[in-house]
């Protein structure tokens, strides 16, 4: 049996990574039904994006390369849950 070629962008292979995670996460927590599957691995990816997003928004403003210090000190913050100890 051949396997379909699918050629992921750098970006889209992350963001497909982190999804996958995010479903296992699911998968773990019991929160995936039988016949639900398709409508939390759509969750997964809609989420993944989002922090896609938000990262690319904090990450470099205005176009500006930064440091992984400085990348770290401006993402943690904002992925950080009310009421939780820091990292």
């Amino acid at each position: 049996m051949t396997k379909p070629e699918i050629n992921l962008k750098p970006t889209e292979s992350t963001v497909t990574e982190a999804a996958v995670q995010l479903y296992a996460a699911y998968l773990i927590a019991d929160k995936v039904k039988d016949g639900e599957e398709k409508d939390w691995m759509q969750r997964a990816v809609n989420e993944a994006v989002l922090f896609a997003r938000t990262a690319e928004g904090i990450a470099a403003p205005h176009g500006e390369e930064q440091s992984d210090g400085a990348l770290r000190a401006r993402i943690w913050p904002a992925l950080r849950i009310p009421g939780k100890r820091a990292w």
